[in-house]
Protein backbone atom coordinates (compact mmCIF):
# COMPACT_ATOMS: atom_id res chain seq x y z
CA UNK A 1 0.00 0.00 0.00
CA UNK A 2 2.74 2.33 1.01
CA UNK A 3 5.21 1.28 -2.00
CA UNK A 4 2.10 2.47 -4.30
CA UNK A 5 0.41 5.33 -2.73
CA UNK A 6 3.01 6.95 -0.53
CA UNK A 7 3.31 7.28 3.75
CA UNK A 8 0.94 9.11 5.29
CA UNK A 9 1.72 12.27 7.31
CA UNK A 10 1.91 10.26 10.55
CA UNK A 11 3.69 7.17 8.89
CA UNK A 12 6.76 9.83 8.06
CA UNK A 13 6.02 11.01 11.40
CA UNK A 14 6.79 7.63 13.23
CA UNK A 15 9.29 6.39 10.64
CA UNK A 16 11.77 9.63 11.86
CA UNK A 17 10.99 9.20 15.43
CA UNK A 18 12.30 5.78 15.02
CA UNK A 19 15.21 6.94 13.21
CA UNK A 20 15.71 9.22 15.99
CA UNK A 21 15.69 6.18 18.90
CA UNK A 22 16.93 3.40 17.28
CA UNK A 23 20.24 2.56 16.26
CA UNK A 24 19.66 1.22 12.85
CA UNK A 25 16.32 0.77 10.42
CA UNK A 26 16.13 -3.16 11.16
CA UNK A 27 12.53 -2.25 12.39
CA UNK A 28 9.39 -4.31 12.87
CA UNK A 29 6.24 -2.54 13.94
CA UNK A 30 3.20 -3.93 15.57
CA UNK A 31 0.94 -2.27 18.13
CA UNK A 32 -0.81 -3.86 21.59
CA UNK A 33 -4.55 -3.53 20.13
CA UNK A 34 -4.68 -3.29 16.12
CA UNK A 35 -7.84 -1.36 15.90
CA UNK A 36 -7.41 2.53 15.91
CA UNK A 37 -8.98 4.86 18.41
CA UNK A 38 -8.13 8.86 18.95
CA UNK A 39 -8.98 8.42 22.44
CA UNK A 40 -8.18 5.67 24.67
CA UNK A 41 -10.68 7.30 27.43
CA UNK A 42 -14.69 7.97 26.29
CA UNK A 43 -13.70 8.15 22.30
CA UNK A 44 -12.63 4.01 22.28
CA UNK A 45 -15.99 3.24 24.71
CA UNK A 46 -18.21 5.73 22.40
CA UNK A 47 -16.43 3.58 19.10
CA UNK A 48 -16.47 -0.20 20.14
CA UNK A 49 -18.85 -0.41 23.23
CA UNK A 50 -16.85 -1.45 25.91
CA UNK A 51 -13.57 0.48 27.46
CA UNK A 52 -9.89 0.25 26.44
CA UNK A 53 -8.98 -2.07 29.56
CA UNK A 54 -11.88 -4.64 29.05
CA UNK A 55 -11.33 -4.79 25.67
CA UNK A 56 -12.01 -8.75 24.68
CA UNK A 57 -9.75 -8.69 21.29
CA UNK A 58 -5.98 -8.10 23.63
CA UNK A 59 -5.75 -12.17 23.45
CA UNK A 60 -6.43 -12.29 19.82
CA UNK A 61 -3.98 -9.13 19.56
CA UNK A 62 -1.45 -10.64 22.03
CA UNK A 63 -1.30 -14.36 19.82
CA UNK A 64 -0.58 -12.28 16.81
CA UNK A 65 2.23 -10.63 18.05
CA UNK A 66 3.51 -13.92 19.61
CA UNK A 67 4.16 -15.68 16.31
CA UNK A 68 5.32 -12.41 14.62
CA UNK A 69 7.72 -12.43 17.58
CA UNK A 70 8.55 -16.07 17.58
CA UNK A 71 9.09 -15.87 13.44
CA UNK A 72 11.58 -12.78 14.00
CA UNK A 73 13.54 -13.63 17.03
CA UNK A 74 14.11 -10.11 17.91
CA UNK A 75 16.84 -9.05 20.30
CA UNK A 76 14.65 -6.25 22.22
CA UNK A 77 11.12 -5.45 21.88
CA UNK A 78 10.33 -1.69 22.32
CA UNK A 79 7.30 0.10 23.66
CA UNK A 80 6.50 3.49 23.67
CA UNK A 81 4.21 5.36 26.62
CA UNK A 82 5.48 4.22 30.35
CA UNK A 83 1.65 5.06 31.38
CA UNK A 84 0.67 1.38 30.07
CA UNK A 85 3.73 -0.68 31.26
CA UNK A 86 1.92 -2.30 34.35
CA UNK A 87 -1.55 -2.98 32.04
CA UNK A 88 0.53 -4.78 29.30
CA UNK A 89 3.14 -6.27 30.95
CA UNK A 90 0.40 -7.73 32.98
CA UNK A 91 -1.51 -8.94 29.79
CA UNK A 92 1.69 -10.38 28.52
CA UNK A 93 2.28 -12.01 31.81
CA UNK A 94 5.58 -10.24 31.46
CA UNK A 95 8.48 -10.70 34.55
CA UNK A 96 9.75 -7.20 35.84
CA UNK A 97 13.13 -6.75 35.83
CA UNK A 98 14.05 -2.85 36.73
CA UNK A 99 12.72 0.57 36.33
CA UNK A 100 15.51 3.41 35.65
CA UNK A 101 14.75 7.46 36.06
CA UNK A 102 16.90 9.74 34.03
CA UNK A 103 19.44 11.01 35.94
CA UNK A 104 20.54 13.98 34.07
CA UNK A 105 17.17 15.40 34.40
CA UNK A 106 16.36 17.22 37.44
CA UNK A 107 12.87 15.40 37.21
CA UNK A 108 14.71 12.00 37.58
CA UNK A 109 11.34 10.77 36.09
CA UNK A 110 11.18 6.66 35.18
CA UNK A 111 12.16 6.63 31.36
CA UNK A 112 12.73 2.76 31.07
CA UNK A 113 10.76 0.10 32.86
CA UNK A 114 12.62 -3.12 31.70
CA UNK A 115 10.58 -6.35 31.68
CA UNK A 116 11.58 -9.83 30.02
CA UNK A 117 8.81 -11.56 27.20
CA UNK A 118 9.77 -14.92 26.50
CA UNK A 119 13.23 -14.58 27.52
CA UNK A 120 13.53 -11.38 25.00
CA UNK A 121 14.14 -7.99 27.11
CA UNK A 122 10.92 -6.10 26.65
CA UNK A 123 11.50 -1.89 27.38
CA UNK A 124 8.56 0.33 27.90
CA UNK A 125 10.04 4.23 27.49
CA UNK A 126 8.08 7.30 27.49
CA UNK A 127 5.91 8.20 24.07
CA UNK A 128 8.34 9.44 21.22
CA UNK A 129 5.99 11.75 20.21
CA UNK A 130 5.10 13.58 23.44
CA UNK A 131 5.88 17.03 23.88
CA UNK A 132 6.76 16.84 27.49
CA UNK A 133 9.88 14.29 27.04
CA UNK A 134 13.07 16.58 27.93
CA UNK A 135 16.27 16.53 25.65
CA UNK A 136 17.95 14.84 28.78
CA UNK A 137 15.26 12.15 28.86
CA UNK A 138 15.69 11.23 25.38
CA UNK A 139 19.01 11.11 25.15
CA UNK A 140 19.50 9.10 28.00
CA UNK A 141 16.51 6.64 26.74
CA UNK A 142 18.53 6.48 22.82
CA UNK A 143 21.56 5.49 25.15
CA UNK A 144 19.99 2.90 26.85
CA UNK A 145 18.39 1.64 23.95
CA UNK A 146 21.34 1.19 22.07
CA UNK A 147 23.31 -0.57 25.17
CA UNK A 148 20.50 -3.30 25.06
CA UNK A 149 20.41 -3.96 21.49
CA UNK A 150 24.56 -4.11 21.69
CA UNK A 151 24.17 -6.29 24.95
CA UNK A 152 25.91 -4.08 27.26
CA UNK A 153 23.04 -3.98 29.10
CA UNK A 154 23.44 -7.79 30.02
CA UNK A 155 19.64 -8.61 31.25
CA UNK A 156 20.08 -12.71 30.95
CA UNK A 157 22.98 -12.21 33.89
CA UNK A 158 20.71 -9.20 35.57
CA UNK A 159 24.43 -7.45 35.92
CA UNK A 160 23.31 -3.59 35.08
CA UNK A 161 25.52 -0.83 34.89
CA UNK A 162 25.20 1.71 38.02
CA UNK A 163 24.39 4.36 36.31
CA UNK A 164 22.74 5.62 33.06
CA UNK A 165 26.13 7.38 32.67
CA UNK A 166 28.13 4.37 32.41
CA UNK A 167 26.77 3.48 29.01
CA UNK A 168 27.43 6.17 26.92
CA UNK A 169 31.87 5.20 25.85
CA UNK A 170 31.34 1.72 24.48
CA UNK A 171 31.79 -0.15 20.77
CA UNK A 172 28.42 -1.30 19.36
CA UNK A 173 26.81 -3.69 16.83
CA UNK A 174 24.09 -3.71 15.21
CA UNK A 175 21.49 -7.06 15.74
CA UNK A 176 17.86 -7.20 14.66
CA UNK A 177 15.01 -6.57 17.27
CA UNK A 178 11.44 -5.19 17.17
CA UNK A 179 9.70 -2.39 17.72
CA UNK A 180 5.98 -2.72 19.43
Amino acid sequence: FHDEFGKGRSSVRWSKLCEDYLPNSNIFLSEFFFWSSGNLDSGFKDRFGYSFRKCPHFDFCKKCNEEMIDFHKPKLIVATGTSWAKFFSSVYKMQHVKTLGCESDKRNRNIIHHYEFKGIPFIFTPHWSSGYISNFEKKETCTIIISFVRHEYCAQTMTFYQSTSDLFNHTYFNVHRILI
